[in-house]
C-alpha cells in the first residue's frame, strides 16, 4: 500500500539539534515547525481490478463487502448497473464489468493476465480522527509489489479488515502530501499573480496588467495575468520529513484547550515537518516520497512548544 489519509489538526514547533552533517549548522539548535496530522483507521470494503481499455484503463471487476453499512447503507435499494444488489445471505460478492450490473461469486476464477492494476476500496471515518464530519471519506489505494495473482489474493484477504495508518507511516521517513489549499475567492492579478502596481497617474487602472497582448494575433494568451479564482486548488508538497508517529493515549500532545478550530487529538497522530496545504480539519493524502527515500536520523529534541505552552519532548 502506498498512501494513507489524515486530517490536519494544527501546528506547533520544537527546538532540535540539526542532524545534517554536511552543512555549517550541524549540531546547532534549530527552530523546527511541524504539523500535527491525525491518522484514523483505514476500513477496507472492497477491491477494484482495472483492465486494459481504449485510451487507458477501465474497470475490469469489483469485489465488494456488502455487509458494510457505512458504504452501502441498511435496506436501501440501489440502481442496477452501479453496484450489485444486496443478496439474502449478505455475503461478499464480486461485481461484473462496470455497466453490466451483474453479480458473480467472490470465489470465481478470473484471468489475472487481463488485470492491469489492483486497488483497495477503502474509507476512513472522520469522527475517529476528531472531526465533526459524518460522511465517510473514500479512497482507492493501489497495491504494489509481487505478481498480479499475488496482489489479487492479498487484496481479497484484506476485505472487511481495518488497517492502521500509523503503522504504515512509520515505514516512511519522507512523504509527499496532497491537499486542497485555503480558498481566497476571486482576486485580482496583483494578489493572484504578484504583478507590480502601476504608478498612481496611470490611465484608468492601477492594479491591472499594463497590456493584454499584441494586436496581431488578436487574442489574449493564457500567460497574461488576469483576475480569477485564488486558492481552493489541489496542491502537492514533496519531501516532507516525518518526525514522529505517536498515539495520544501514551504521548499526549494536546494543549490545555485543544488545538485551535480542531479540539483534542484522541487517536494516532504524526508530526510532519513544515506546513501542509489547507485549513484545519481538511483531509490530507499522504504517500511515500517518490524522490527522497533515504532514512534520516531521529532529531535530538531539546524543547517543544504546542499552543505557546512548553510540553515534554
Amino acid at each position: 500500500m502506498g498512501a494513507v489519509l489524515g486530517f490536519k489538526a494544527g501546528m506547533a514547533h520544537e527546538i532540535a539539534l540539526d542532524d545534517r552533517d554536511k552543512i555549517p549548522n550541524y549540531g546547532k539548535p534549530l527552530f523546527v515547525p511541524f504539523t500535527v496530522v491525525t491518522l484514523p483507521k483505514i476500513h477496507v470494503f472492497g477491491v477494484r481490478l482495472y483492465g486494459k481499455g481504449y485510451g487507458g484503463m477501465k474497470i475490469y471487476s469489483d469485489i465488494l463487502n456488502l455487509k458494510d453499512e457505512r458504504v452501502f447503507g441498511k435496506g436501501r435499494e440501489r440502481p442496477a448497473g452501479r453496484l450489485p444488489d444486496k443478496s439474502v445471505d449478505m455475503q461478499p460478492k464480486e461485481a461484473g464489468v462496470a455497466g453490466q450490473g451483474t453479480a458473480q461469486p467472490a470465489d470465481q476464477q478470473m484471468d489475472a493476465g487481463a488485470v492491469q492494476d489492483v486497488r483497495l476500496l477503502t474509507y476512513v471515518v472522520p469522527a475517529e480522527a476528531g472531526t465533526s464530519e459524518k460522511k465517510a471519506v473514500r479512497l482507492e489505494i493501489p497495491m504494489v509489489g509481487g505478481s498480479m495473482e499475488k496482489r489479487i489474493e492479498v487484496a481479497r484477504s484484506m476485505i472487511g479488515t481495518e488497517l492502521s495508518s500509523a503503522d504504515l507511516l512509520k515505514r516512511w521517513p519522507y512523504v509527499d502530501a496532497f491537499g486542497v489549499t485555503k480558498g481566497k475567492g476571486i482576486e485580482g492579478p496583483v494578489t493572484r499573480q504578484g504583478i507590480k502596481r502601476k504608478q498612481h497617474k496611470s490611465r484608468k487602472s492601477v492594479r491591472a496588467v499594463g497590456v493584454l497582448g499584441a494586436w496581431h494575433p488578436h487574442n489574449v494568451t493564457y500567460t497574461v495575468p488576469r483576475a480569477g479564482q485564488m486558492g481552493y486548488h489541489r496542491r502537492p508538497i514533496l519531501n516532507l520529513r516525518v518526525l514522529k508517529v505517536l498515539n495520544s493515549s501514551s504521548d499526549d500532545i494536546n494543549p490545555k484547550s485543544g488545538f485551535n478550530k480542531f479540539g483534542l487529538v484522541g487517536s494516532d497522530y504524526a508530526l510532519i515537518k513544515g506546513s501542509l496545504p489547507g485549513p484545519t480539519k481538511r483531509p490530507i493524502l499522504i504517500r511515500s516520497a517518490v524522490r527522497k527515500r533515504t532514512a534520516g536520523k531521529d532529531l535530538k529534541v531539546m524543547s517543544m512548544s504546542v499552543g505557546g505552552v512548553k510540553v515534554d519532548a
